[in-house]
């Protein structure tokens, strides 16, 4: 059985507060005040600028009818992805791709993190199968 949390993982936090104020006609100022958080924060954090600090989190979990944690441990998994996403970045190796998949561009210049969909689409279509699961495992489904 899926739980809550996997439908929700990878979806960032702001984007299902929102989502769920607008469901129940709550505005983003009544519930800013009823939490006790300014409204600026708030809507920083519900067009995901900002992280929720857990006290809030709390707040609006009992507002919304949220599973306790559920926020929290969503943001949690969050931003352990893209802390892991950003360490292959910066010291993981590029996936091994064949040179013929980029035969157009010269693969020493090419930027793995500004390039994704182009490198994702690309290998999609002309890549073997390692080469396929190398870009998942990279990237991530």
């Amino acid at each position: 059985m899926i739980s809550v949390f996997d439908i929700y993982k990878g979806i960032p936090i702001g984007t299902i507060i929102k989502r769920d104020l607008k469901k129940r006609g709550i505005s983003q100022i009544a519930l800013s005040r009823s939490i006790g958080i300014s409204y600026k924060t708030l809507n920083r954090i519900t067009n995901n600028h900002r992280t929720i600090e857990n006290t809030y989190a709390i707040k609006i979990e009992k507002i919304l009818n949220y599973e306790p944690s559920f926020l929290i441990n969503l943001q949690n998994y969050i931003i352990q992805r893209d802390k892991n996403q950003k360490s292959i970045f910066l010291y993981g190796t590029t996936p091994i791709i064949r040179k013929c998949v980029f035969w157009d561009i010269d693969m020493n210049k090419l930027d793995w993190r500004k390039n994704k969909n182009f490198i994702i689409n690309r290998v999609s279509q002309y890549g073997n199968t390692s080469e396929k699961s190398a870009i998942n495992e990279f990237y991530g489904l």
